[in-house]
């Protein structure tokens, strides 16, 4: 794979993290006090292999290296667990699986800065395609109604944010109140926020 090839893919990994709403990802790692936490970095390294018979070099898959860089500060344990959701959360959005055994948890410092860090390096099939879907910001009054998707109950209750969402029909349902729906285009690209304002049943 060339240099620039592997450069774009770099680059929409980043993208697709900044749309997403994290805005200090880097393809580098340089930590300032000067930073917004956390601070992302994501560098991508292609495998080849060589065919003996025409001496050609062939990618074959992706190294995807992830880490998330969270400052610690009055609580060890708090920040931590920041580190750990943010990196939960971008694994989510990228549409890929967490492997637990793969993931490393150091505190370290950096130029005198004290941090938690939660990385791992993921093998991706060379012809992945990094998209981003949308997110569905969903709140109700009152709180505490069942999200449903297309008819289909998903387990999650308002006030709630729905990674990789997809066109379709929202609704909110509460015991005693009336569901509430509404439609969804998400073909644009743009995170999407619904209220809903519930009226009991008489």
């Amino acid at each position: 794979m060339s240099n620039s090839t592997i450069i774009k893919a770099q680059d929409d990994v980043i993208k697709t993290l900044q749309l997403a709403g994290y805005t200090n990802v880097k393809d580098f790692l340089q930590i300032t006090n000067a930073d917004t936490f956390p601070v992302i970095v994501v560098d991508l390294e292609s495998t080849d292999t060589m065919d003996l018979s025409t001496g050609a070099y062939a990618p074959t898959n992706h190294n995807l290296s992830l880490a998330v860089y969270n400052k610690v500060g009055m609580s060890l344990k708090e920040a931590r667990n920041q580190a750990i959701n943010t990196f939960t959360d971008i694994m989510s959005i990228l549409n890929l699986s967490l492997p637990e055994h793969k993931v490393e948890y150091l505190d370290t410092i950096l130029s005198g800065i004290k941090l938690c860090v939660v990385i791992t390096i993921i093998e991706v099939p060379i012809d992945s395609n990094v998209i981003y879907y949308p997110s569905v910001a969903i709140t109700s009054e009152p709180s505490g109604a069942n999200i449903m998707i297309d008819g289909k109950l998903t387990g999650i209750l308002t006030p709630a944010i729905i990674r990789n969402a997809h066109n379709g029909t929202y609704s909110a349902y509460k015991k005693g109140y009336i569901c509430e729906s509404q439609e969804i285009d998400l073909s644009d690209g743009i995170d999407k926020f619904i209220h809903f304002n519930l009226e009991e049943e008489r």
